[in-house]
């Protein structure tokens, strides 16, 4: 377990870091993630969803247990859907299992919980680039 900050649109936040794995638990295209493209000012391609579920071996609150006990989607930074290059260059598919942190607030207003794979950069915008 580590303290750390981090400076957001909520202020400057602390968070706690549990170190863990995610598993893929399914890629697929659904309405949502396919008519993304039509968004004007979007990332101009058809996206997918990415369902992981995230587990460790560390004590996490009661509460934090509950909330990611589901899947959870994975998206960019800015809420895009990945799409077909993103899963090709970071090896994303079904099964496949990644290093991640989740990261739990604990003082400030910024995202309650937040997870961060070391291994995909949720940041690569590089799909949307022509």
């Amino acid at each position: 377990m580590v303290s750390n900050q981090a400076t957001a649109d909520g202020g400057c936040c602390t968070y706690i870091s549990y170190e863990g794995s995610a598993q893929i638990m399914r890629v697929s295209q659904t309405p949502a993630s396919v008519t993304q493209y039509k968004i004007l000012g979007g990332p101009g391609y058809e996206g997918y969803e990415v369902w992981f579920r995230f587990t460790t071996q560390q004590n996490i609150p009661h509460g934090v247990r509950k909330e990611i006990s589901r899947e959870q989607l994975f998206t960019l930074k800015n809420s895009w859907y990945v799409g077909p290059r993103y899963l090709e260059k970071y090896g994303i598919e079904t099964g496949k299992a990644y290093p991640c942190k989740l990261k739990v607030i604990k003082e400030g207003t910024c995202t309650p919980i937040v997870f961060e794979f070391d291994a995909i950069d949720s940041g690569d915008y590089f799909e949307s680039r022509p």
